[in-house]
């Protein structure tokens, strides 16, 4: 989400990644922060259609935000 940008609920919020280049990183994931700790997030889900694990241009989107969805998200 751009800074200071508002996702209303219902909306869709996208947030996009930076990878610093490394020859030995194979994959990226999406995760969220939930119960005191990251959990995998599975973009293949309906929630995150649209979502990409890419090393060049990784793309989290989550449909249809809302309340439940105001946790930290990163990137690993």
């Amino acid at each position: 989400v751009e800074e200071g940008k508002v996702v209303n609920e219902g909306d869709t919020a996208q947030f996009k990644g930076e990878v610093p280049f490394s020859s030995s990183l194979k994959c990226v994931k999406w995760q969220r922060y939930q119960n005191r700790k990251y959990k995998d997030i599975n973009i293949h889900k309906e929630k995150y259609w649209g979502s990409v694990n890419d090393l060049k241009n990784p793309i989290l989107k989550i449909n249809k935000a809302g309340p439940d969805d105001e946790v930290e998200y990163r990137l690993k």
